[in-house]
């Protein structure tokens, strides 16, 4: 439990009836202290104390004996918390701020546990601080909130497997896991079942796509799979399989770009991005990664290139911004350097790779 909650009892005579709702005074009701209050103090008491409190422990605690209860209570002395918390934690996500995000999303979800939309919200925060993570280049990070987000769906799932949204978002979360199987799999679903014709219109254009692609291929799935575990060989061998019959997909080479990458072969990573920007693929993700390889291979002007690319797409992407500053190093331009590291600190605080090398150019 919770350090900063107390739980305290009222007064027989406090028993009264809140819109419908009757205060037990028989239930200890919790108390969140004022921050930078060691001790509670009964004068300062306020219902907003009392609700905060029973959110934390809604939040966190979903079997604790009285959580109906405080359900029940928080309903009826804040009828309207839910939609006004909803639009504060979606503000929150918007603006990267995922810890009181998430914390809203799950005490909301604690207050409603059959709301998917509210379910949906906390999966879709879970995919961007996913984002976050892999653009401040922490892969540990970003497979655990990648996870987070996989199951926060399949919870929306077991609770109502009919319901459209969900196939729409879980479709767009497995298409940016590379997961064209699960992806075509959920988009159909929404076709089947969706209302929004613009997202119906958006679900079929990608399945479209991935047909005519043979992207729902296990062989794809499987050659992605062994990279992402670091099974390179297998994985390398598996996805040169899928290109000897889609030669012409962009996908399949930057999959084994990015194989070549992490085995340390870079001459041979920057040939298969190349190969994939022949063929159409212009991400941020594949600008970046052929950015690299080139800096490995000394080319110095098409990493710059790249970079420059990558960075008109996404302005705030610190990866980018990192990377920018490698370059510079490299070329000698600490001052350069030492203003893309600031840069990426700005829009990523916590970013350990641009605290690490600006510390490298103070020595």
């Amino acid at each position: 439990m919770d350090e900063n909650i107390v739980f305290i009892k009222i007064k027989e005579d406090m028993k009264r009836e809140i819109n419908g709702f009757v205060v037990n005074p028989d239930i200890p009701l919790p108390v969140e202290k004022l921050a930078g209050s060691d001790n509670f103090d009964p004068e300062q008491l306020s219902w907003e104390m009392i609700i905060s409190a029973m959110l934390k422990i809604l939040a966190y605690d979903r079997d604790f004996e009285h959580a109906e209860y405080y359900r029940q209570f928080v309903k009826a002395v804040k009828p309207d918390l839910f939609n006004e918390m909803t639009k504060v934690g979606i503000y929150k996500a918007s603006n990267r701020n995922f810890d009181i995000a998430e914390e809203i999303f799950m005490a909301l979800e604690g207050l409603e546990p059959d709301d998917i939309p509210n379910i949906l919200n906390l999966a879709r925060c879970y995919e961007e601080r996913a984002k976050y993570c892999r653009e401040s280049g922490d892969e540990c990070c970003e497979d655990k909130y990648n996870d987070l987000a996989y199951e926060t769906y399949k919870r929306a799932l077991d609770i109502d497997p009919m319901y459209p949204d969900t196939h729409f978002y879980a479709g767009a979360f497995f298409l940016g896991q590379s997961n064209y199987i699960k992806a075509r799999e959920h988009l159909a679903d929404y076709v089947s079942m969706g209302k929004d014709d613009d997202k119906k219109k958006a679900a079929q254009e990608v399945i479209d796509k991935l047909d005519s692609h043979d992207l729902a291929d296990n062989l794809f799935k499987e050659a992605f799979d062994f990279i992402k575990m670091d099974m390179l060989d297998k994985g390398i061998a598996r996805i040169k399989e899928f290109i000897a019959d889609h030669d012409d997909i962009w996908n399949g080479w930057f999959v084994l770009g990015w194989g070549y990458r992490k085995a340390g072969k870079y001459a041979d990573a920057k040939d298969a991005f190349l190969k994939a920007q022949e063929n159409g693929g212009d991400s941020v993700e594949l600008l970046n990664e052929l950015a690299v390889c080139c800096m490995e291979t000394n080319d110095y002007k098409y990493a710059e290139k790249c970079l420059k690319e990558a960075l008109r797409k996404e302005p705030e992407n610190s990866s980018i911004m990192i990377n920018f500053g490698l370059l510079s190093m490299r070329k000698g331009d600490k001052d350069s350097a030492e203003g893309f590291f600031q840069s990426a600190l700005e829009y990523d605080p916590d970013n350990r790779y641009a605290r690490k090398y600006l510390d490298e150019l103070k020595k």
